[in-house]
């Protein structure tokens, strides 16, 4: 007996009528043929009909009995409205971002009188105009079995793998428009940045497999498709949506498969080698299509030197576990770890690996001596952060990565507005367990100074970790308002007007103008404000510098911080970058090694591989500097200023067929650009006059 008192229950919309007791979908009477299991989403939704309906319900309605992932229930939803497409009637399955779905049409009549839309208010949504955007579906192989492993050690994996990617995505002006735990949708701007991305993210996903064991080893399926979407509460959908998915599906392990569509528009424009896997059928999809791949082997992935132990103490700080899992939780273990690192480098004879390099061993359970070996570090700490309500615990453990050994070993419990004194107790503790024969008075707490206000430095916090995601703009709006929370925040106010300079490339000269004012006031405020700090000077430093307010002053102040933060890799590429650009080349050329010894893996390495390739061109090696600039670019083939550095190299040795080709890909990447906006911010520079002469040469517009 069903819930109307054993009427037959029909509901109609549109042209359909779904039929409950016949278990049948009619469109203008003739059955639609669709699987049993979106019928039964359909009906619930209906059932629903202007709820948002969220995801758990969804799934505990469909797979009583079964651990299914949100990725199974997005493909249900997508061949829910791939069956309601051909009466137009697709758009009334809305996604809610964040929660779940919504059944949303104007005419919704069950037969036996009640209707559920008026019911609930008669909430009625108009869908977004469609648009044109490249869809990247990517995927773990084998969800389900990773779901029933070992819990969170699996999970833990490849939420690192994701978050290894985010930095990536953004680089490529990627957009997540769903996650899914398992796997994510991105949409991007243009078809060369989303085949480009999927090229990174798998590259990145063998790299680090190759340092797992093979049981551990997570895998990634990715799907390109370009085509119309409709965007809804932030999420999209429609037909390329559909064949991104279905795209991924089909994709071996570790490979990307794309459509014709996309394989027409990049064949040419990068170098990748396209493999032919003919016309393939795709689910919910009424055509065949014809499908490329794109293989990542081992040999794709760049060569990594293992470094020497440095001559002093050298030491990593792993990324303590938040062993909750809960966001929240993992944002302040990120920010515990990235404080203890900066606390760290401040004691002047140790060696510490940069807080972007020991962070890409997130998700990953591997062996300290491997760890050890591939930074080139004496001394690992690891530990946890555990937090129930107020109160907080941080284990740390101080390990020899020569044999495993654990030196030291403590836990320490306080409140959540003593966090700070904790911490300053484990860098002690570690100063004292690498170097027993330092006094006490001798160990400096960290050069960070923090302002008064929890909030403000969460804000700055989460700032700092868009910054390390490339998201200039999201940690823009942070930073004020940290600001705004706490006016006297000098380094906010620091990193605020770097990131001015961050934004300044390929802008109209009047755009720059107002750039660099915003950067000579905040750096102004920032330097005359009682809470500078190293990292304070270091930052506006190199802005005075960059902006040309006050070159010599700004290459004191970042000259000062390195000299009393050995560790600083950032003040270190900073300042190989103002040698380069107003001092002396070869001095960039060692700071830029410096940097990159102290951070090796960086997931933004590009910015050192830059000052490189501008030191070794302002000594006239122009061979060098295309070398580094080729390897910078096999990190991350999206870097423009690298890009720029090895048309101009080529140039330099006269090799002008390479350097126009190179051009004319990079005008299909970023048609853009001309030489007028590059001289208006970089014209007063060392060498620039020498770019911009090997621009034109190359072909590239004025």
């Amino acid at each position: 007996m069903n819930r109307h008192g054993g009427k037959p229950v029909r509901h109609s919309f549109g042209p359909y009528v779904l039929d409950e007791d016949a278990r049948e979908l009619l469109l203008r009477g003739a059955p639609v043929a669709i699987q049993p299991r979106v019928f039964d989403l359909l009906v619930h939704l209906v059932r629903n009909a202007g709820r948002a309906v969220p995801k758990d319900e969804l799934m505990d309605t469909l797979w009583p009995d079964v651990i299914v992932t949100e990725a199974s229930l997005h493909r249900l939803a997508s061949l829910a409205r791939r069956a309601l497409d051909p009466g137009g009637a697709g758009s009334a399955i809305r996604s809610v971002a964040r929660h779940g779905y919504r059944f949303s049409t104007d005419q919704l009549d069950i037969a036996t009188g009640t209707s559920a839309e008026s019911a609930a208010g008669g909430h009625s949504d108009t869908p977004s105009k469609p648009r044109l955007a490249a869809i990247l579906a990517a995927g773990v192989v084998g969800s389900g079995t990773w779901a029933r492993r070992d819990g969170g050690g699996a999970v833990r994996t490849v939420k690192g793998h994701i978050n290894a990617f985010e930095p990536h995505l953004a680089l490529h002006h990627g957009r997540v428009v769903r996650n899914m735990g398992d796997g994510f949708l991105a949409e991007f701007p243009s078809v060369l940045e989303a085949v480009a991305c999927a090229v990174a993210l798998q590259k990145i996903a063998v790299e680090r497999n190759q340092r797992l064991g093979s049981a551990d080893r997570a895998m990634f399926r990715i799907g390109v498709h370009a085509g119309d979407v409709i965007e809804d509460d932030g999420d999209i959908s429609g037909d390329s949506v559909d064949i991104a998915s279905c795209l991924e599906d089909m994709a071996a392990p570790g490979a990307i498969a794309v459509s014709a569509s996309v394989f027409e528009d990049v064949n040419g424009r990068l170098d990748l080698a396209f493999r032919d896997r003919g016309r393939r059928t795709l689910n919910s999809v009424q055509r065949p299509l014809k499908v490329f791949e794109i293989e990542i082997g081992v040999a794709a992935i760049p060569r990594r030197p293992r470094p020497e132990l440095p001559d002093k103490p050298s030491i990593a700080i792993l990324p303590l576990k938040a062993l909750s899992g809960n966001a929240e939780d993992e944002f302040l273990a990120d920010g515990l770890t990235d404080d203890l690192t900066t606390a760290l480098s401040s004691v002047p004879w140790l060696f510490v690996i940069a807080r972007n390099s020991a962070f890409t061993y997130k998700g990953l359970a591997m062996d300290i001596r491997r760890i050890g070996r591939e930074l080139g570090v004496r001394y690992i700490v690891e530990g946890s952060v555990r937090r129930s309500g107020e109160h907080v615990r941080i284990s740390a453990r101080l390990a020899d990565a020569a044999d495993g050994r654990q030196i030291w070993a403590d836990r320490y419990d306080g409140e959540l507005g003593d966090v700070f004194d904790l911490q300053d107790r484990i860098v002690g503790e570690v100063v004292r367990a690498v170097a027993p024969r330092v006094q006490s008075a001798e160990i400096r707490k960290s050069t960070r100074k923090r302002p008064d206000d929890r909030t403000s430095y969460d804000l700055y916090l989460n700032a700092l970790g868009h910054l390390r995601c490339a998201r200039i703009t999201e940690a823009r709006t942070l930073l004020r308002k940290a600001i705004e929370v706490y006016p006297d925040f000098a380094g906010a106010r620091a990193i605020l007007a770097w990131c001015t300079t961050l934004q300044v490339a390929w802008q109209s000269p009047e755009e720059h103008r107002k750039l660099r004012e915003e950067g000579a006031g905040l750096c102004r405020e920032a330097l005359e404000s009682m809470q500078r700090d190293l990292e304070t000077e270091a930052y506006a430093g190199y802005s005075l510098a960059f902006h040309m307010l006050d070159v010599q002053r700004g290459m004191e102040l970042v000259a000062h911080a390195v000299e009393d933060c050995p560790s600083f890799a950032w003040a270190w590429t900073s300042r190989s970058f103002l040698e380069s650009f107003f001092g002396d080349p070869r001095r960039g050329l060692e700071f830029g090694e410096r940097a990159f010894r102290l951070n090796p893996r960086d997931p933004l390495i590009f910015r050192t591989f830059h000052a490189l390739a501008t030191a070794y061109a302002g000594l006239g090696d122009y061979q060098k500097a295309l070398e580094i600039a080729e390897e910078g670019l096999k990190h991350n083939s999206n870097i423009f200023a690298l890009k720029l550095q090895k048309i101009s190299a080529l140039a330099r040795m006269r090799r002008l067929d390479e350097a126009r080709a190179e051009a004319r890909k990079l005008l299909g990447a970023q048609p853009g650009f001309r030489i007028a906006g590059f001289q208006s911010y970089r014209g007063k520079f060392q060498g620039s006059s020498d770019m911009i002469h090997d621009f034109r040469v190359s072909g590239l517009p004025e």
